[in-house]
């Protein structure tokens, strides 16, 4: 790893951007819809609007300091990277608006780390085209965290065993995909 020492570094913003008109439509249906339950209506839809906001603000804040993070040791990694190069980068941008929408919905920590890989790999030098990124970000968005270990499993299943510190089926075995999975992921 090359470049100045971190404490020479300059701080990255990590400050999530403004809210989204989107995000303030649905928050003020629901607003009104509990609102018109009787008696505390109001009460209710002050309360859940501005408890759900806050938990959301919250998550997302989380996500952008992990991205942020992400980039500055990426930043690190690479030479000649240069951060104000990345917002002007579509493929970049893209991955982490589509990243970001799923992290809204999830709270699951491998799902997120897979989006964050994702983003983080979206300016790689070998990085795939702009659908096989959109694709990868759908597929993350729609699997499970179980699906996604599975995915890393068949990816480089000694590397998974070793990883893991399970013991790799026998060689013979190795070919049967109902043992492989049985022993790298008993979970399942």
């Amino acid at each position: 790893m090359s470049g100045p020492p971190l404490s020479t570094l300059p701080l990255m913003e990590t400050t999530p951007p403004s809210r989204s008109t989107g995000r303030e439509i649905v928050e003020r249906v629901t607003e009104a819809a509990l609102g018109s339950v009787p008696l505390v209506g109001n009460a209710l839809a002050v309360t859940f609007v501005t408890a759900f906001g806050w938990r959301l603000e919250e998550r997302r804040e989380k996500w952008f300091t992990q991205l942020a993070e992400g980039v500055e040791e990426l930043r690190l990694r690479v030479d000649g990277l240069n951060l104000e190069d990345l917002a002007d980068n579509d493929l970049f941008v893209d991955a982490v608006v589509n990243a970001t929408r799923t992290v809204e919905h999830t709270h699951q920590a491998e799902k997120i780390d897979a989006l964050r890989n994702a983003v983080l790999n979206s300016v790689a030098p070998d990085a795939p085209d702009a659908d096989t990124q959109t694709i990868i970000m759908n597929l993350i968005d729609r699997f499970t965290p179980s699906h996604l270990r599975l995915a890393t499993l068949w990816d480089d299943p000694p590397g998974w065993f070793a990883s893991h510190g399970i013991p790799q089926p026998q060689a013979a075995f190795i070919t049967s995909r109902t043992v492989t999975v049985e022993a790298g992921l008993p979970e399942m």
